[in-house]
């Protein structure tokens, strides 16, 4: 896990995991030509008297596909290591336990038990890097601190992406803290590859707690 300190914000706390996924996703701006998708949403408003699981359930989904594919099949997955680009009889795993700060099912992912740290997460089909800021100046100064888990890119062995239902795409959580309240904060996240500008299709959403 590493951690990306940008700015100083005030108010509540809130956690942002951003994750591409299989069951139904939505795709940001820019992300259906390089293969990410996005989860819960790509504009997030986030209030203890609104209904919030619309943001909850379908992360929710999101684990319990992970956890029933490596439980029930346990045997064709392996802990790989840096060295490796692919495995011929066995998938990469990974484990939603390296996601870290609230993005987790037990902490109903940051919206019921704890409104302000909302979860959103990432999941790309092809290897990429990626860099996340606030995409305006105003934005910069309100997006407060970032954690990034499990890493900001991911290694060989998880591509290419591989059509097969053990197939298990890795995840990046962006954790945000000291988002001010009330406001809306723009966040741009460039997408790095070898055959791809980062400027020209980076990925956009919003987070607001209010």
């Amino acid at each position: 896990m590493s951690r990306l300190m940008i700015g100083v914000g005030v108010g509540v706390v809130a956690v942002v995991l951003l994750i591409a996924v299989l069951v139904p996703v939505l795709l940001l701006t820019g992300g259906e030509d390089i293969g990410i998708a996005v989860l819960p949403a790509t504009s997030i408003v986030v209030n203890n008297k609104k209904d919030l699981s619309k943001y909850v359930e379908p992360l929710n989904k999101l684990h319990e596909e992970y956890m029933k594919k490596t439980t029930e099949n346990a045997d064709v997955y392996s802990v790989c290591q840096p060295s490796q680009t692919k495995l011929d009889d066995k998938h990469c795993i990974f484990k939603m336990a390296w996601l870290q700060a609230t993005c987790k099912m037990e902490n109903d992912w940051g919206y019921e038990a704890n409104h302000s740290q909302p979860c959103v997460i990432l999941r790309p089909s092809k290897v990429v890097w990626v860099s996340c800021e606030g995409e305006a100046e105003e934005d910069k100064k309100n997006i407060g601190e970032m954690t990034v888990s499990p890493w900001h890119g991911f290694p060989l062995y998880y591509f290419p992406y591989q059509p097969s239902p053990h197939y298990l795409q890795p995840l990046i959580g962006l954790s945000f803290s000291k988002l001010p309240s009330g406001v809306e904060v723009s966040v741009l996240c460039r997408i790095w590859t070898v055959d791809t500008d980062p400027d020209k299709n980076p990925l956009r959403f919003n987070i607001k707690v209010d």
